[in-house]
């Protein structure tokens, strides 16, 4: 028998097996760098537990989104009816973010953040709930449907889809507001009365078809 060759294949498979070790504990160690996957967990953002979505954009107010009695309303910078589908959207694009590459903010060059619009943001989006909150700061788009995104006070900018970037920047907010007129009628309201001022203007329901009957009668 050669022992010299038995020597040497064990020292390789010993070998092998210690690079192989290297590796997988090098892949367990860095999570973040292996594939894409979600920038946010489905439970580090309870879509129905929200009760408050804060948008921020350079130059625009404030959009304050809050959810009370009446569903989802506009509290900023005045009081208005959302759609609830159009809100859930917001936190549902924030969820379907995929990371395809990760930077440190020690690699992103001289320009640090500012070359990425992120020092300020494009927008900041904000969903609060009862026990937390999650921020997510807009940066520049990329290229093939990618965007930088900064999450929370992470020391790190993430390539992500650009699906949240086109709910909030590429679409005008009075998008998402309620288009009912009287919010609060039921399908079945047979009457309605809007007083302004000293002058009232009444509707009413023949099972037909609607007619305003004050100040003048009228279709």
């Amino acid at each position: 028998m050669n022992w010299r060759l038995v020597i040497a294949v064990w020292v390789l498979a010993v070998a092998g097996g210690a690079a192989v070790w290297w590796l997988q504990s090098q892949v367990e160690s860095t999570p973040e760098r292996v594939g894409p996957h979600a920038l946010i967990a489905d439970t580090a953002l309870p879509i129905d537990s929200l009760e408050r979505i804060v948008i921020e954009r350079p130059d625009e107010p404030t959009l304050i989104m809050i959810r009370d009695a009446d569903g989802w309303v506009q509290s900023e910078p005045f009081r208005h009816p959302m759609d609830p589908f159009s809100v859930r959207q917001v936190a549902v694009a924030a969820l379907q973010l995929m990371v395809s590459r990760r930077v440190e903010s020690a690699d992103l060059g001289p320009d640090g953040l500012a070359g990425l619009s992120l020092a300020p943001p494009e927008a900041v989006v904000t969903f609060e709930w009862a026990d937390g909150a999650r921020r997510v700061a807009l940066g520049r788009l990329g290229v093939a449907g990618r965007a930088f995104v900064q999450l929370d006070d992470r020391d790190a900018v993430d390539l992500v889809v650009q699906e949240l970037h086109d709910r909030v920047l590429a679409t005008d907010p009075r998008e998402w507001r309620s288009r009912r007129i009287f919010p609060r009628a039921s399908v079945e309201c047979p009457r309605i009365v809007i007083r302004a001022g000293g002058a009232e203007t009444i509707l009413e329901f023949d099972h037909r078809r609607w007619r305003m009957t004050a100040p003048v009668e009228t279709r």
